[in-house]
């Protein structure tokens, strides 16, 4: 955070399931006063996040909200927004003062699309020009922070985190429910 303070623009590498989606929006709320805007590469990503920031309890997010293509879950109390690269671009391309944001995260950012990039593009424009008082965080596990930064012209952060391994199963036999019911666990009686 006060490396944030410092600047308009900040890199962050940690590793996978280190909490850069779910624990660092929500943690920066105190940075600026305004909303952030926390855009991922596809509405699942975006919906988790979400989800997971309001379970953390976070009071600060004011429930965080999500807004992808065809669904806004957001309110005029809304602070935190999960967006898509997508619905991040267009709200730039609508309003290229960005009004009434304060920050934007793109996260994931190694998974480099042109949604990302158009989006890139358009924030350092604000930045160098009308809006010197935007906020930008760029995150990533697996991003060569050092050449990204010296565009951003900002430090990088780098934070081990505690990484938390992913255990696949495969199941025995054929499972005719739908994915989303067998990956459900059991409810307990």
């Amino acid at each position: 955070m006060a490396r944030l303070r410092e600047g308009p623009s900040l890199v962050l590498e940690a590793p996978a399931g280190a909490g850069k989606t779910t624990r660092v929006p929500p943690a920066l709320l105190d940075v600026v006063p305004g909303e952030w805007s926390s855009s991922s590469l596809a509405g699942c990503g975006a919906r988790g996040g979400s989800a997971r920031a309001q379970e953390l309890g976070n009071g600060r997010a004011r429930r965080p909200g999500t807004r992808l293509r065809f669904e806004d879950v957001t309110g005029p109390r809304t602070r935190l927004r999960f967006v898509t690269e997508g619905v991040l671009t267009r709200r730039l391309l609508a309003d290229p003062l960005l009004r009434g944001v304060s920050a934007v995260v793109l996260d994931e950012f190694h998974e480099r699309h042109l949604q990302g990039d158009v989006a890139l593009a358009l924030l350092l424009q604000l930045l160098r020009g009308p809006r010197p008082d935007l906020k930008l965080l760029v995150m990533s596990a697996t991003l060569d922070a050092g050449p990204v930064a010296a565009h951003l012209g900002c430090g990088t952060v780098r934070s081990e985190g505690r990484r938390f391994d992913v255990a696949i199963e495969y199941v025995e036999r054929p499972d005719t429910r739908r994915l989303g019911d067998q990956s459900r666990p059991p409810c307990a009686s």
